[in-house]
């Protein structure tokens, strides 16, 4: 599945509490593109996405979640719990209606 951030696409719309810049940003998640609530980390160049959830390899609970792209470009699926175990593998990932 092609998940993408379009870093462009960001458009600002306030400041959060903690300084950085909220707004929106579109975000592919396979064929569909959507534009979603984003926080972006000037200190960083991190954009993170929400609106998203994420199911386990394994499981069968749907999480809620964001998506990250790094200040190179990469992306980084986030949800449920921080465990970097194969068992855990964080495979499928879609838009929350």
């Amino acid at each position: 599945m092609t998940i993408k951030i379009d870093r462009d696409s960001f458009t600002p719309t306030g400041v959060s509490q903690w300084g950085d810049a909220e707004g929106t940003v579109e975000l592919t998640l396979g064929r569909e593109t959507r534009r979603v609530r984003a926080l972006k980390d000037e200190k960083y160049g991190w954009v993170y996405a929400y609106g998203v959830e994420g199911m386990y390899r394994t499981g069968s609970k749907w999480w809620n979640g964001s998506v990250r792209s790094d200040a190179e470009g990469k992306i980084y699926v986030q949800f449920g719990r921080y465990d970097n175990h194969p068992k855990f593998n964080k495979t499928t990932v879609r838009f929350k209606d």
